[in-house]
């Protein structure tokens, strides 16, 4: 006889799928907590020191070996300060993901010293993850990247997207030349231009997301149109890493955005039990003086919000079609003056879960999406990293009391599991028939209540039984009731055996 395994079946608040009625409750979008080492990452190296920036490429966990990984560019840009531009792309790890190494790699000189941690110092910049998919050693990293050069970083100007390949991340094969198509001449001229996987390509590879979908089965890279403005979410799909399809809009601003929230910068994923939760960076300017404000000084009387970027999220059940969550509040806002991320907040590769917490981390700058401030200020970034419980993107709270009916669950379940909070308060369920009617044993009268803060609380009833012990007149689905009282319910989970 084969043991029995135990399934489980989550439901989140990221929309109202689950929920039929609430009274006397609210969604509330939860802001992560931001490390109080904040920034974790920045430079650090001498040779780093005064004449380079950090800006965060790509950022993993590897699970095989239990170490962070992170991959990141050291830019000097004319348009941000004196001298030619140059960019550097360099590799560190952890232990913990707060405390860093720069390994001494050998690989490229600079300076007259090959003792650092660069990659490449040829003025590439792109996106790279670990394929889980992959059977080929020598390709199970993958990077998505472009050439900038001097006068060609500026925002509306697309060098190809190029591929290459790794066996563990610093050690780096780009393949040869293909024919050459760009979509402007001098392109052409462009170190690393060798194997176009998107020809047109796009501005800002890294803000957006590449990654193998095993739902999918397919290669999905986020990226942007092949104009610049208005900012927008597109996606294109493909089966081998090189073919892709043409890109569609799947996120942009609409009628229900106020009139500063005009442009999407970017979008990073992460897959999270039956959801896909996307990370919105939200760049708010003002949309008839977009072009002024990136090239004039903000000035005191502005809005704080005058060209800065924080993050809301986005949801979706297919990785195909997206929408917004809750009431489109902020989930990761900036800073306050003078602190590291006061002016961007802008996450980097795909979120994780690690230790019951999300782990987020974003590029940060303290001055915002403005020339001026870049070259009075350095335009110097670094990386932050925010945590967040598990499941608590979205939670229904209830300051006083209150109540949420879930929709029919089809299912009969042998647990029902908690993800709550309720120091100051307390959560009953009760279990309740499509058309309203309690169900006898099961009411709110019969239920234990909840108090305290747990990730799997499991329902009890006086009685010591559980539903499936009524299995046979539940026939057609239940649904739950829970009454609370000055708690937050970030989610609620149905196990059964099978």
């Amino acid at each position: 006889m084969k043991n029995k395994t135990v399934k489980k079946f989550k439901h989140m608040f990221l929309d109202d799928r689950c929920i039929k009625e609430m009274n006397g409750t609210r969604l509330v979008i939860n802001q992560p907590e931001k490390h109080p080492a904040n920034p974790i990452l920045a430079a650090g190296k001498t040779w780093e020191e005064g004449k380079a920036v950090g800006q965060l490429n790509s950022l993993i966990y590897d699970t095989d070996e239990k170490l962070f990984k992170v991959w990141y560019n050291l830019t000097w840009n004319r348009n941000f300060g004196p001298g030619p531009e140059w960019k550097a792309m360099a590799y560190a790890t952890s232990t913990d993901g707060v405390h860093w190494k720069k390994p001494s790699l050998g690989l490229v000189e600079f300076n007259g010293s090959k003792d650092n941690n660069i990659l490449f110092n040829n003025n590439i910049y792109g996106t790279v993850f670990k394929d889980a998919s992959e059977t080929r050693c020598e390709r199970k990293y993958k990077m998505a990247f472009a050439a900038s050069g001097e006068g060609l970083s500026l925002a509306g100007t697309y060098q190809p997207i190029n591929a290459a390949y790794s066996p563990d991340g610093i050690h780096w094969t780009i393949p040869g030349h293909k024919e050459k198509h760009w979509p402007y001449q001098f392109h052409s001229e462009l170190p690393f231009t060798t194997n176009p996987i998107m020809p047109e390509g796009t501005d800002a590879i890294t803000d957006y997301s590449w990654y193998w979908d095993a739902d999918l089965r397919r290669y999905i890279a986020l990226l942007r149109p092949t104009w610049n403005v208005p900012r927008c979410v597109c996606m294109s799909e493909s089966d081998d890493f090189v073919h892709w399809t043409p890109r569609r809009v799947i996120l942009q601003p609409d009628e229900k955005d106020p009139h500063h929230v005009s442009n999407f910068h970017g979008m990073t994923v992460m897959r999270y039990d039956e959801y896909y939760i996307g990370f919105l960076e939200v760049y708010h300017t003002e949309d008839d003086y977009e072009y002024y404000m990136a090239y004039h000084t903000i000035t005191p009387d502005m809005p704080t919000w005058q060209e800065t970027m924080d993050v809301q999220l986005a949801m979706s059940y297919d990785g195909r079609n997206w929408k917004r969550v809750a009431d489109r509040g902020t989930f990761i806002p900036c800073g306050k003056d003078g602190e590291f991320d006061r002016g961007l907040v802008l996450p980097r590769s795909h979120p994780f879960v690690l230790n019951d917490e999300i782990w987020i981390y974003y590029q940060a700058c303290p001055d915002r999406h403005n020339f001026a401030e870049h070259k009075s200020k350095g335009r110097y970034r670094s990386t932050g990293l925010a945590r967040l419980r598990k499941d608590g993107f979205v939670s229904i709270d209830a300051e006083k009391e209150g109540t949420v009916l879930s929709r029919n669950l089809k299912m009969t379940p042998y647990d029902i599991l908690l993800n709550a909070s309720a120091k100051n308060g307390r959560i009953l369920a009760e279990a309740v028939t499509p058309m309203g009617d309690v169900i006898e044993g099961f009411s709110r009268d019969d239920c234990v209540p909840f108090t305290g803060d747990s990730l799997e609380h499991m329902v009890q009833w006086k009685h010591g039984r559980q539903l499936v012990s009524i299995i046979d007149t539940l026939w057609g689905g239940f649904c739950l009731k829970f009454y609370m009282e000055q708690a937050k319910l970030y989610s609620f989970t149905l196990t059964w055996e099978q």
